[in-house]
């Protein structure tokens, strides 16, 4: 690359590098910092092929970032210390920009705050700003990989949505769709999606493999149930509702609970309900279908 510019047309206006020994012993250590700009599918593409990124570059590999970005950049390079790997530390900031997660069908936009990836910690993002369904919303973002470059991912999203946006979210069920048919208005809610990703050309039979699953909690605020008793709801109550979707390869198990009227539990497989129990009263803690 010329001075001062990184792959593809992203440029770097200050960079310092350094060379000190290793203190314990054989070889020494290369230290190389920089600032610049770029673009976010350019800092997305960095994480995904880099190799000292580890695992995550598994699991962000399909993500799409678009807009310019600041960051900043460590490389720590050991050269002939025995046992010691690279070390990358990457701290974007983002004003405005967008991100898509094809897998899931979400797209964030007017995404403002620090991401931060190092080695040791993995990915970190902290009260970031965004809209999601055209609402609002803070998300914080923890990724780390363990030695097996197996990725553990949570995303912790809180703000507010209208029931229409998530009937007509590509990754809902009809089953669900046809529930919320008599629900209207708009709610606050916390979610979290949690991600396990497997290293690219893992073996099976290690045992681990692809997890995502969903939580969502909302007090329903703001929702209208047009339901029978004692299940209809005015738009100024509260009830406490829980939904979590497990997605895996050929299905959805998805499981909900309306405060202390009803919890369901059902498995859906090409659009259709499988297997499923429906429990009126008390919620049952233990109820589930597999």
């Amino acid at each position: 690359c010329p001075k001062n510019q990184c792959a593809n047309d992203g440029a770097f206006d200050a960079t310092n590098a350094t060379i000190r020994p290793n203190a314990q012993g054989r070889g020494s250590f290369l230290a190389i910092t920089g600032r610049g700009h770029g673009t976010a599918s350019q800092a997305m593409a960095f994480l995904a092929q880099a190799p000292a990124t580890r695992g995550i570059g598994a699991l962000i590999q399909n993500w799409e970032g678009f807009g310019n970005v600041n960051l900043g950049l460590g490389l720590g390079i050991p050269i002939d210390v025995p046992g010691s790997q690279p070390g990358v530390d990457v701290a974007l900031q983002l004003q405005g920009n967008a991100l898509t997660i094809p897998e899931f069908d979400l797209q964030f936009d007017a995404i403002s705050g620090d991401l931060h990836f190092n080695t040791q910690t993995g990915l970190q993002g902290d009260a970031l700003q965004a809209s999601l369904f055209g609402e609002p919303v803070t998300v914080t973002l923890s990724s780390a990989a363990d030695a097996g470059r197996t990725t553990t991912t949570a995303v912790d999203i809180s703000g507010k949505v209208s029931v229409q946006a998530l009937s007509a979210w590509p990754r809902q069920s009809r089953f669900v769709v046809d529930l919320m048919s008599g629900i209207r208005g708009e709610m606050d809610y916390v979610a979290r999606l949690d991600v396990v990703q497997p290293a690219a050309g893992a073996d099976t039979a290690s045992g681990i493999v692809a997890q995502r699953s969903l939580n969502i909690q909302s007090a329903l605020q703001g929702v209208q149930l047009d339901y029978p008793a004692p299940f209809k709801k005015a738009a100024g109550d509260t009830t406490n509702f829980s939904l979590d979707i497990d997605f895996l390869d050929d299905r959805q198990e998805i499981r909900a609970s309306l405060a202390e009227l009803a919890s369901l539990s059902i498995g859906i497989a090409e659009g259709r309900v499988r297997d499923g129990l429906v429990y009126l009263g008390a919620q049952d803690q233990t109820l589930n279908v597999r």
